[in-house]
């Protein structure tokens, strides 16, 4: 085994094994146990651990087997590694399940790392963390705070003129991806932003959600990009901090599995009428004005249009050329006063009236397009649950139905 400190992040077990180290060696008894700990536990740990203790009389396998449950599995082995470097002369205990994928569980000294003892040790401590139970709990306590904490970030989103974004699903990576294993047993949530499913993860945000630590409100005091990306690449705001919806970063590859149930929640949601009604930023025209509460950008939308999608007039820019209207989370400007028949097409040569041809497409016209477009786009999300409606009988996608 190559030594973690030089080659891999250290995952929260082992983080939590390492703070507990007395001579040398990881003490890998669980929190729960610890008379001194048991005060400064949370509900949610105070839970699993309650749970985990209803376990301790199976016998080892049978707990593991539990645990190899929680990643999609049925059985599991433990193995021992020796490590080198730093760690030279302790080894790596894990579980390694039926699909081939490995759980670090805990580190010891050589010689006690292959006693039953101590590798008893490390299978209760990973058994409070990981059964169908206690993950099950753990995904719900998390998702009722950050249905709070989504309020607030949307309307930091709207003051910088972002998109906003619906918490959709708290999930636990059990590692059946190859190309996510990086982060097993990591929670991370999905987000409708902007139409579009976004998994998203990051280092923070897995261990509130696995400590029972998710606060109802940003925990980030001052608002800043995500590190490595750029301001200009942000297009959302996530616990006071910006990402980006389009980068690769701070996401995972998901199972079809977690994207169904991600399609599934945003439209019990209401995500497929939000969809269908006409979007401020499908219909942007690329300027932005400036008033003193801060900039917004320009759609092309009229003001009854804003008003049938949910937005009032909040103020007026300064050369009362512009309205900007707000619905409580975003923000846009809108002419004040949009020339006579704005929107309105000549039926016979398909130019806009009081708009002569120059030979150059207009910018109404490419306003135009986009509103194709997106046209398109609700139709192919229509045909999405039409399938899911023939697929799966007896109503299970009631929403569809009501829509049509």
């Amino acid at each position: 085994m190559d030594s973690l400190a030089e080659y891999e992040p250290l995952t929260k077990v082992e983080e939590n094994a390492i703070s507990g180290m007395e001579d040398g060696i990881i003490n890998n008894t669980s929190a729960a146990d610890r008379p001194e700990a048991a005060a400064r536990l949370t509900e949610l740990q105070q839970k699993a651990a309650e749970i985990a203790k209803g376990y301790e009389k199976l016998p080892m396998q049978d707990r593991i087997n539990i645990i190899a449950q929680s990643f999609g599995c049925m059985l599991g082995k433990i193995e021992t590694s020796p490590c080198t470097g730093k760690w030279r002369g302790t080894s790596g205990i894990s579980i390694r399940f039926d699909n081939g994928a490995s759980l670090f569980i805990g580190n010891h000294r050589t010689p006690q790392a292959k006693t039953a003892k101590v590798q008893n040790e490390c299978v209760s401590s990973a058994l409070v963390r990981y059964t169908p139970e206690i993950i099950k709990i753990t995904k719900e306590a998390a998702l009722n705070a950050l249905r709070k904490r989504e309020t607030k970030d949307n309307e930091t989103a709207a003051q910088k003129g972002l998109k906003p974004y619906t918490l959709l699903n708290v999930e636990f990576n059990d590692g059946m991806d190859e190309k996510s294993g990086g982060h097993m047993g990591w929670y991370y949530v999905t987000l409708a932003v902007g139409g579009e499913i976004r998994p998203h993860t990051e280092t923070g945000l897995n261990y509130e959600i696995l400590d029972g630590k998710v606060s109802e409100t940003p925990t980030r005091e001052n608002y800043y990009a995500a590190g490595a990306l750029k301001e200009s690449d942000v297009d959302y705001v996530f616990n006071n901090v910006g990402f980006s919806s389009t980068s690769g970063l701070y996401s995972l590859p998901v199972s079809e599995e977690v994207r169904e149930r991600a399609e599934k929640t945003l439209a019990e949601l209401g995500g497929i009428q939000a969809l269908e009604q006409p979007a401020p930023d499908g219909l942007m025209t690329g300027e932005r004005i400036a008033t003193p509460r801060g900039s917004f950008s320009v759609t092309a939308m009229s003001r009854e249009q804003m008003e049938t999608a949910g937005y009032g007039v909040h103020h007026q820019s300064d050369d009362g050329k512009y309205l900007i209207m707000g619905n409580g989370k975003r923000a846009f400007a809108i002419a004040a006063e949009p020339p006579e028949n704005h929107l309105k097409a000549d039926r016979n040569d398909n130019v806009l009236n009081n708009e002569k041809p120059t030979g150059r497409v207009s910018v109404r016209e490419k306003l135009a397009e986009k509103k194709a477009v997106i046209g398109q786009r609700d139709k192919a999300e229509k045909m999405f649950w039409k399938r899911k409606q023939r697929k799966n009988q007896g109503g299970r996608y009631k929403l569809w139905t009501n829509l049509h």
